[in-house]
């Protein structure tokens, strides 16, 4: 037979384990969604960049008409949409 002292501290023990192992699964979580948000980010970075890059192509043609005008400001509202976009989403998720 277990002494009560030996038994608290085997109960204790495993109040303890119990205590770590929700920790790990925690971590293993947030990993996941790190990888997962820094997916998100690379992709909404290089959509960012193709844009600028499309804007200042059309920008460096010395015959902007009106409608070229249009869609480079467009597309600087869609950058500007999607910078937000992802800002609003990283303090979501803090």
């Amino acid at each position: 037979m277990m002494c009560s002292i030996c038994q608290e501290l085997k109960q204790e023990m495993h109040a303890d384990l119990k205590y770590v192992e929700s920790f790990e699964d925690e971590i293993d979580e947030l990993e996941s969604d790190k990888a997962e948000f820094s997916n998100m980010y690379d992709m909404l970075l290089q959509e960012c960049v193709s844009k600028d890059v499309m804007c200042s192509y059309l920008q460096s043609s010395s015959d902007l008409d009106e409608i070229t005008e249009l869609q480079c400001l467009y597309l600087h509202k869609v950058r500007e949409c999607d910078c937000l976009t992802q800002k609003l989403s990283e303090q979501t998720e803090l």
